[in-house]
């Protein structure tokens, strides 16, 4: 049992430096994106791309995991309320 903590600690150790790395290489992308795109672009039509792209990628990240919470739960409920009648 004393073994198992040091091998939980690990693996977070590990998937910490994975995730700060794709952090870093994240920022650093969005940071010269960014760069590149205020040369041809305004700031608002800037700032709308990535949020919009920003929205769209939490979207399929919600959906693909299916950690969706409440965001589907109407349709849902209509299903199981039908169900139930017949």
């Amino acid at each position: 049992m004393a073994g198992t903590g040091c091998k939980i600690a690990d693996n977070l150790r590990r998937s910490a430096g994975f995730y700060a790395a794709i952090a870093i290489a994240c920022w650093a992308t969005v940071a010269t994106a960014f760069k590149w795109g205020l040369a041809d672009l305004t700031p608002a039509v800037l700032l709308f791309i990535a949020n919009t792209s920003a929205i769209a990628t939490l979207f399929l990240l919600l959906v693909t995991t299916e950690k969706r919470g409440d965001l589907f739960s109407v349709e849902r409920k209509k299903k199981i309320k039908k169900e139930k009648k017949e």
